[in-house]
C-alpha cells in the first residue's frame, strides 16, 4: 500500500477519534461528592464501566439542569439508584394498568351509555 495513502487513512482515523472523544470518555471528570439535597434532584443517571471508562459513575441532574457526580459506592448513591428503580417499576405497572383500564372503561362506557339511552327511550313511550 502507498505510504501517502496510509498517512491519509491515519489522519482520518485521528480526526474521527478527536471528534468523538467527547462521547467516549468518563462523564465524571471532577471530584464526586458524597450527597446532594434530594429535593434538588430531577433525575439520576447510572453508567456502568465501559471500554473507554473503567469507572462506575452515578450522576444526578439538578433542577437548574446542572449535573453532579456522586460517589457510587456510598449508601446514599445506592439508595438513590434503588429509589429510581422502584419509581420506574411503579410507572411501568401503573401505565400498564391505566392502558388496560382505559380499554376496558371505553367498552364499558359505550355499553352503559347505550343502556341508558334505551332506558330513556322506553320511559318516553
Amino acid at each position: 500500500m502507498n505510504p501517502l495513502f496510509q498517512c491519509i487513512i491515519l489522519l482520518v482515523c485521528i480526526t474521527f477519534t478527536i471528534c468523538d472523544s467527547k462521547i467516549l470518555k468518563c462523564r465524571c471528570l471532577g471530584t464526586p461528592v458524597q450527597a446532594v439535597k434530594r429535593n434538588l434532584i430531577v433525575d439520576v443517571k447510572e453508567y456502568k464501566p465501559r471500554p473507554y471508562c473503567k469507572h462506575h459513575e452515578v450522576i444526578v441532574v439538578l433542577e437548574d439542569k446542572s449535573e453532579q457526580c456522586i460517589i457510587p459506592g456510598t449508601k446514599y448513591a445506592k439508595n438513590l439508584l434503588q429509589a429510581k428503580k422502584r419509581f420506574e417499576a411503579h410507572l411501568k405497572t401503573h401505565s400498564m394498568k391505566s392502558t388496560a383500564a382505559t380499554t376496558t372503561s371505553g367498552a364499558t362506557s359505550s355499553t352503559t351509555s347505550g343502556a341508558k339511552s334505551s332506558t330513556i327511550t322506553k320511559q318516553r313511550h
